[in-house]
């Protein structure tokens, strides 16, 4: 069994992780969901929203933003991450689970065109 969080905003993939309202919890396994919960974030940061990934031990993370620090605390614990994603939460999932959720990888994030249009990495969507 797997445990995938998407960081959200009412039924949203969150703009970014630290000032996500909710995660969206998935217990996965053989493609089909399991159990499904949602836990408020009461606090706001990448250290709160990592200890709440770490607590919950998750595996894969689906999200749109987060900085290097982050991004380098869940490599260190082998969460595999899904990021720069925008859309619905449920229709994400559903993605994963069929194996169509695009993955940009993680050091496309700190890209300079991104980094100067602030769009977390939307741009190379279109350049793969």
């Amino acid at each position: 069994m797997i445990t995938v969080a998407i960081a959200e905003d009412d039924g949203e993939i969150a703009q970014h992780l630290g000032k996500s309202k909710a995660i969206h919890l998935y217990q996965v396994e053989d493609g089909k969901i399991l159990k499904e919960s949602i836990l408020p974030c009461t606090e706001k940061g990448h250290e709160y929203m990592l200890s709440l990934l770490k607590e919950n031990k998750v595996q894969v993370l689906v999200c749109n933003g987060l900085g290097k620090p982050a991004v380098e605390a869940l490599e260190k614990d082998k969460v595999n991450i899904y990021p720069a994603l925008v859309g619905d939460v449920h229709e994400a999932i559903l993605e994963y689970l069929d194996g169509s959720l695009p993955k940009v990888p993680t050091e496309r994030l700190f890209h300079s065109c991104c980094q100067e249009g602030g769009c977390h990495c939307h741009c190379c969507h279109e350049e793969e």
